[in-house]
């Protein structure tokens, strides 16, 4: 197997198993050392002697070296031994098969533990902030109790699931061969932007409690187009933005009372910017109520 197959194929074994998602079977046997074709070879030709001992073998026996059988058979089996130097690509490619082929499989046993996971999150992101509670303020909370205390407990353990997901995921991408490098979308395997919010404040994606501040939702992609073009969604977004702050400032700026700047964003929707860079939805004639986080225009 190659390095850097390897890597990808082991990365994502541990991670599943971490996570508790089961791996599926197909992918178990191609990954499973005896079905490497070396290793298949050999358990073809593991009791065939080599042919210096056949010979021997033939002429203890008065028998003629160029006609025996098991002199020919161990001929053949030292030929069949020096052109093998494609096996570790026969093998890669099987491997490779396999992610592709056994995909769908991959992502809805990632999604059986993602799904729960998420709605845990998302209901203890919900409670929280309900109660006016921030989440690392584990005194508070405990003094609080009740849903407080069980939502908070069972989004730690989803935590745990969730921060696995995009790296399950990534790497079975590369292992299928979908793409060579997916870090640039690691996030939007799991997360859905506001875009709104996004560009202007992006949370750190590691911190899923900042993410769902911003507004963002947990979803599972279930293809890599998926998380691509949500990934491409947020990028496009910035662009736009940086371009309509570009344009203002080459305008001379945003004017005495600070006007802001109307574009349309990466998905049709129209919004605003400063010349700080803060972006909103922009509704015409009216205020947009934004989250805590974000400052009106």
């Amino acid at each position: 197997m190659s390095t850097n197959l390897q890597i990808t194929t082991s990365a994502y074994q541990r991670t599943a198993r971490a996570a508790g998602v089961t791996i599926p079977d197909a992918i178990s046997a191609a990954l499973d050392p005896t079905a490497h074709p070396r290793a298949q070879l050999e358990a073809h030709l593991a009791d065939i002697p080599t042919t210096e001992a056949a010979i021997a073998t033939a002429l203890n026996a008065g028998k003629n070296p160029a006609t025996d059988k098991g002199v020919i058979l161990a001929l053949n089996a030292q030929r069949v031994r020096e052109r093998t130097g494609n096996l570790d690509a026969v093998h890669d490619q099987r491997i490779t098969a396999a992610f592709r082929e056994e995909w769908d499989n991959i992502v809805d046993a990632v999604r059986a533990v993602f799904d729960p996971a998420a709605e845990a999150f998302t209901n203890a992101h919900q409670v929280l902030a309900r109660k006016g509670l921030a989440h690392e303020d584990t005194d508070a909370i405990r003094r609080t109790g009740g849903e407080a205390v069980t939502a908070w407990a069972a989004a730690l353990t989803a935590q745990e699931v969730l921060a696995q997901v995009p790296t399950i995921l990534t790497n079975a991408a590369i292992s299928a061969g979908f793409a060579q490098f997916a870090g640039g979308i690691r996030a939007h395997w799991t997360i859905v932007p506001n875009l709104d919010t996004w560009t202007s404040d992006e949370p750190n994606v590691r911190d899923l409690w900042a993410v769902l501040d911003s507004g963002a939702t947990l979803d599972l992609a279930s293809t890599i187009s998926e998380a691509q073009h949500r990934a491409q969604l947020t990028n496009r977004e910035r662009a736009l933005a940086n371009e309509a702050r570009a344009a203002a400032q080459g305008r001379g700026g945003f004017g005495g009372d600070d006007k802001p700047i109307i574009y349309t964003g990466a998905d049709g929707k129209q919004r605003a910017t400063n010349a700080l860079g803060t972006i909103r939805s922009y509704i015409e004639g009216q205020r947009a109520e934004l989250p805590e986080n974000m400052v009106n225009l």
